[in-house]
Order: structure tokens, then C-alpha cells, then sequence
């Protein structure tokens, strides 16, 4: 998201992950007991995992869908091409680095 936010809003990267902190740290601290599904913009971006991404939401929503159909429904109206999502391992300051690692946990666990 920072640097997303740098690309088209000019904004300095630290303020980006500071941005990026607060929102996910606000949402960890008052979701309690609701319900919640956390999605993978960089999964959803990839063709490979897109489809998997999107079923596994599906489901959570309780909305049935194949794996199948939900790969080809994301092969129609997701254009990777416009993510500015980068794989690329970035080193980020510890506490940012901590909250992404908490969120890809719980992610990888649902």
C-alpha cells in the first residue's frame, strides 16, 4: 500500500507504512468476535492463486461456487496488469514487518 500510495500520490513511503500500520492495527484490536475473512491482494493479483483466493472467500461468505468456476470468474475481471503489487522482499521496520507477519498468520490459517 505505501508504495502504491508513492506511485500515485507522491507520499513518502514511511508515512505510507505508518498508514498501512494504524489501519491493520485498528481493524486487529476492534473486530473482536465478528466474523472476518482476510484476503490476499497479492494472491487475488497472481493468476495462480486468484482463483483459490476468491473460493476461499466464497465460502467464508457462505456463497457457493466451485474452485473452478471462482478461477475463471477471476481470469475475466482481474487484470494483474494494474496491480503495483511487488513480491519483491522489502525490508521493512520492525513493527511494520511484525504486523504483516501477524496478518499473513492469520491469513495462512483460516
Amino acid at each position: 500500500m505505501a508504495y502504491s500510495l508513492k506511485l500515485r500520490n507522491k507520499a513518502i513511503i514511511r508515512h505510507g507504512l505508518h498508514l498501512w500500520y494504524v489501519h491493520y492495527r485498528e481493524l486487529l484490536e476492534n473486530i473482536g468476535d465478528i466474523p472476518s475473512h482476510i484476503i490476499s491482494y497479492e494472491n487475488l493479483m497472481n493468476p495462480a492463486k486468484a482463483g483459490e483466493e476468491t473460493y476461499n472467500a466464497f465460502k467464508f461468505m457462505g456463497l457457493s461456487c466451485s474452485q473452478e468456476k471462482a478461477t475463471e470468474l477471476c481470469s475475466t475481471i482481474i487484470d494483474e496488469s494494474k496491480s503495483d503489487c511487488t513480491t519483491t522482499k522489502n525490508d521493512y521496520p520492525p513493527k511494520i514487518q511484525a504486523m504483516w507477519d501477524k496478518l499473513k498468520a492469520i491469513h495462512n490459517s483460516q
